[in-house]
């Protein structure tokens, strides 16, 4: 029975991933390149064309652009890190050095706060704008981030933010509306793409961590040379099948001996797309299912065939829709050039926007894309106006999902639910912390242990503590947001 090849050591266990973006790319390679007598047989099954996490990857003016722009930092990725460093990938420094403009009325002003980076040995060192060194305001937001980067980690190490939103304890240790409007929600809006709202909503332990273990989100930020298409391809080589172009409607546990569902194996049915016509339905059991969607798609294939509190905490997962353009529009930039960073934020005051709008200068994020590339492009979440339609190469609508007071609770029930009935969840929304690449990787790792892959490698810290793979390694790579979708003619 298929339970009993999930259960016995020596046997062949046949694993469906449900899903190939970070998480269910890291599960999928984790089980098939697993050591020990368990082998596992993975077969990947995605509903786009192609990967997921490289889905919406474009090729324009003599480059490939990632979408959304995937980077990350060892600090708070090092399951990412060892990863990518497992399979070979190569990865290599990332300029993230930002600007922050004002937009009203259709005008951009001049940046109010901006810095360059000096890139040297693997670090960035920030550098202020001169311009903006006689401006009181700028010295005022300059001074408050350096005070939350010098009190977060004791604040966060010290227990007492268990229970505050962001908002709460910004209030509570005294920081200006000022800082938190014009700088620091601007900054976190762009990292988590999600709104205003949303960001001052978010447990201030999750968003802490994540800022404390940067060092200040400019820091030592990298990005893969191959970007995601060498990524996905080195992650996926080890397993036995790619199912591509097949979107998966359910996902049926099946009762086994005893009437035990799950306990005689899994069922998941698809269309296969590529068949011709309308495709061809096609159902294939398994003795294990990881699935590796969103929150709500997976509640769509599951539901009726999981517990009620499994379905009632995926149904809690909320999302932000966003879009993203890739683009040539110098509009979407700030009006003077001497203001263009490879990171522009853009707030919209009048009339007021609930996010930020940021347009990477893909120019400019590291060498590689600064040579390849032949004229300024561009990547803007949330345009705050329309690109030029003859400037447009590709728009996308990406959801990302929220981290709130209540996801500690939703996390619990979901880790408690991991499988149940042969079916394993992974996922950025799993775990309580940033719903980045890096919980996408973790997530995978946790379900690829679960169902017994021994892996000698990976760790389940919180980022600010972790010291698991400290081997001094120089900076070499990257990675972006697990968990959207996109819709529209490209990847985002």
């Amino acid at each position: 029975p298929a339970s009993g090849a999930a259960d016995g050591a020596g046997e062949r266990v046949r694993v469906a991933v449900v899903g190939s973006g970070v998480a269910g790319l890291a599960a999928a390679h984790a089980l098939a390149t697993a050591k020990g007598e368990r082998r596992f047989e993975v077969t990947i099954i995605e509903a786009a064309p192609a990967l997921g996490m490289d889905a919406h990857s474009v090729d324009t003016y003599g480059a490939r652009s990632d979408v959304p722009l995937r980077v990350f930092s060892r600090a708070y990725y090092p399951n990412l890190t060892r990863l990518y460093d497992q399979v070979g990938v190569p990865w290599h420094q990332a300029d993230y050095a930002f600007s922050c403009s004002d937009v009203s009325d259709g005008a951009v002003s001049r940046a109010y706060f901006a810095f360059r980076n000096v890139m040297r040995l693997g670090r960035s060192v920030p550098l202020p704008s001169f311009r903006l060194l006689l401006s009181p305001s700028y010295w005022h937001l300059l001074v408050s981030l350096l005070r939350f980067f010098a009190v977060a980690p004791a604040a966060l190490e010290s227990g007492t933010l268990k229970g505050l939103t962001l908002d709460e304890w910004l209030q509570r240790e005294g920081y200006s509306r000022a800082f938190r409007d014009e700088l620091l929600y601007p900054m976190l809006s762009v990292v988590c793409t999600c709104s205003y709202d949303a960001v001052g909503n978010y447990p201030a332990d999750v968003a802490i961590d994540y800022l404390a273990a940067q060092h200040g989100v400019s820091s030592s930020q990298c990005r893969a040379y191959g970007g995601t298409r060498d990524v996905v391809k080195r992650l996926s080589s080890a397993v036995h099948a790619v199912r591509t172009g097949c979107p998966v409607d359910r996902i049926t546990p099946v009762a086994g001996a005893g009437g035990v569902a799950g306990a005689g194996g899994v069922d998941v049915e698809y269309v296969d797309t590529k068949a011709g016509g309308s495709g061809r339905r096609v159902t294939e059991r398994f003795d294990r299912v990881v699935v590796a969607t969103q929150a709500d798609t997976a509640l769509a294939m599951l539901r009726g065939n999981v517990s009620a509190p499994l379905e009632r905490a995926l149904a809690a997962v909320p999302y932000e829709t966003r879009s993203v353009v890739v683009h040539t529009d110098e509009g979407l930039m700030p009006p003077s050039r001497d203001d263009w960073r490879p990171l522009n934020i853009l707030r919209r005051m009048r009339p007021f926007d609930d996010a930020c709008c940021c347009s990477v200068w893909l120019n400019k994020v590291d060498w590689m894309l600064e040579r390849d590339l032949d004229r300024p492009v561009f990547q803007t979440w949330n345009p705050w106006r329309p690109a030029k339609p003859d400037c447009v190469v590709v728009q996308s609508d990406f959801q990302r999902p929220l981290v709130t007071p209540a996801t500690a609770a939703t996390a619990a029930t979901l880790s408690a639910a991991q499988g149940e009935r042969g079916i394993h969840l992974c996922g950025a929304y799993v775990l309580y912390s940033m719903p980045l690449l890096e919980n996408g990787v973790r997530s995978g790792l946790q379900a690829a242990r679960a169902l017994g892959a021994a892996l000698d490698w990976g760790c389940d810290c919180q980022a600010l503590t972790c010291t698991c793979f400290d081997d001094g390694g120089d900076a070499r790579g990257g990675a972006g947001a697990e968990g959207a979708r996109s819709s529209g003619g490209g990847k985002g």
